[in-house]
């Protein structure tokens, strides 16, 4: 099966990603999941980012100790270097901190406070099997970041889509910041510090 969706989450929600994975395979929607894709003695951090490149889609798992997580930023912020589709599977509502809002404020994401249900699973599948969807901007859709320039419309299933104008405010304003900042956290230029990188899913936080 072909890789066509990177999952990204922290170890305290490994069960989680897992359940998504199987959710998403038995759907016919391969995925790329740490540690099971990563062969034997493989640098991690290598096969991280080309795990992120051969995919067309990164799903990220959010929660409470995602957010704080330095891999999952990683791991976004290669995503979004790379013009992948980013999807957070949002389970916390709290709010995201800054390095993450600037990567993920351009994208959908599906209101899953309610847990790892059949509903949002469907919802995830559903999203995951659609082109990405753009419209003018509107009012602000139920669990967008406060503070947030984003703006959106409900499509029903509580994904957020930003519209153009929204997106263009964005990329002016905001890209050229979330790189750099992204960069100098890891003190890198477009690949991951190995000092600071991915040292395996086992040490997350």
């Amino acid at each position: 099966m072909d890789h066509t969706v990177f999952i990204s989450y922290s170890s305290s929600d490994k069960a989680v990603a897992e359940q998504i994975c199987s959710s998403l395979e038995g759907a016919g929607i391969g995925c790329w999941i740490a540690p099971r894709d990563i062969p034997p003695g493989a640098d991690y951090p290598a096969a991280i980012l080309a795990g992120i490149q051969g995919s067309s889609a990164l799903v990220v798992v959010v929660s409470a100790s995602a957010v704080t997580s330095p891999h999952i930023l990683t791991e976004v912020g290669h995503a979004f270097s790379a013009k992948r589709r980013i999807i957070p599977f949002r389970l916390s509502a709290a709010d995201l901190p800054a390095d993450l809002d600037y990567f993920l404020s351009m994208s959908q994401w599906l209101d899953a406070s309610g847990g790892v249900t059949p509903e949002n699973l469907a919802r995830l599948k559903d999203v995951l099997s659609r082109p990405p969807q753009r419209t003018p901007a509107a009012d602000p859709v139920r669990g967008s970041s406060p503070g947030s320039t984003n703006t959106g419309t409900s499509i029903g299933i509580d994904i957020r889509v930003v519209g153009p104008a929204a997106g263009d405010y964005c990329r002016h304003r905001f890209l050229r910041t979330a790189i750099a900042r992204w960069q100098e956290r890891h003190r890198i230029r477009g690949k991951i510090n190995p000092a600071r990188g991915h040292q395996g899913r086992q040490r997350r936080r």
